[in-house]
């Protein structure tokens, strides 16, 4: 009971830095104001010529439109066009191992487990058009709100021993550490796809060139608008708000009986 009490305290304290995390989103949107292209235009010209400064405009906006990509990335799994993608490849496999009982009889049993033997991402900059013009994304360091499953799929090592997608993320002649047995290998990829995007982040203009991207208080790209954005924070805010109190309360509740019933 003890440790029961114990795990629902760990679960409150998870539940709510996950809290302060979507408190954070919120308020950058709720900063980051939404601004056409022209008007960012607009408002860093105003600038300059009040400042008598080039280049000195910054400001958080939120920009919306469609993706434009020169030499967009090809995803190494799915082989989708993308702007960002992020694969990994995990080993799923079996082993024996022994379990003692109550009665000090030893047991042979199999269980299975996977491990993680490859992850990579990569992203390029590419550029939003919004009808009334283009700004570009300076895609480094941003954090990625939605991504588009692109492939997760399962291959048994009879059919992966053949595959060339374990020689392309350089898996080729990897092991197994002893007494496991390979079941077959997991491909689980994500993307941010060529399409309509929003950029959340610190819009700048200097000598002509319009960009977004990290700086102030968040960068955020999304297939998502930023209203939906908006919504979903909200709600995990209050979500998590409700259940960090719920579990805080019932663990250090249990954690005190424990005591009483020790």
């Amino acid at each position: 009971m003890l440790i029961a009490g114990i795990c629902l305290i760990v679960l409150a304290v998870i539940l709510i830095v996950a809290h302060v995390f979507a408190r954070k989103r919120i308020a950058a949107l709720l900063v980051a104001k939404p601004l056409s292209t022209k008007e960012i235009a607009q408002e860093a010209d105003l600038m300059n010529r009040e400042m008598g400064e080039t280049g000195g405009y910054q400001s958080m906006v939120t920009v919306e439109g469609n993706a434009l990509c020169k030499a967009p990335l090809s995803s190494p799994i799915a082989n989708m066009p993308c702007l960002h993608y992020e694969a990994t490849v995990t080993r799923e496999y079996e082993e024996d191992y022994e379990e003692r009982d109550q009665n000090g009889h030893i047991h042979r049993r199999t269980r299975r487990g996977s491990e993680v033997i490859s992850s990579q991402s990569e992203s390029c900059d590419f550029s939003i058009d919004d009808g009334q013009g283009q700004i570009e994304v300076l895609n480094r360091d941003a954090t990625y709100d939605k991504l588009e499953q692109s492939a997760d799929r399962f291959e048994p090592q009879s059919s992966a021993a053949g595959n060339g997608l374990l020689m392309q993320f350089g898996l080729g002649m990897l092991e197994p550490r002893h007494g496991r047995r390979t079941l077959g290998y997991r491909y689980a990829e994500r993307i941010l796809p060529i399409s309509r995007i929003t950029a959340v982040g610190q819009a700048s203009c200097k000598a002509g060139r319009m960009t977004i991207g990290t700086g102030g208080m968040a960068f955020i790209l999304s297939p998502r608008t930023r209203s939906e954005m908006l919504g979903s924070a909200k709600s995990s805010a209050n979500m998590t708000s409700i259940a960090s109190l719920i579990s805080a309360a019932v663990g250090v509740i249990v954690t005190i009986i424990s005591f009483f019933v020790g």
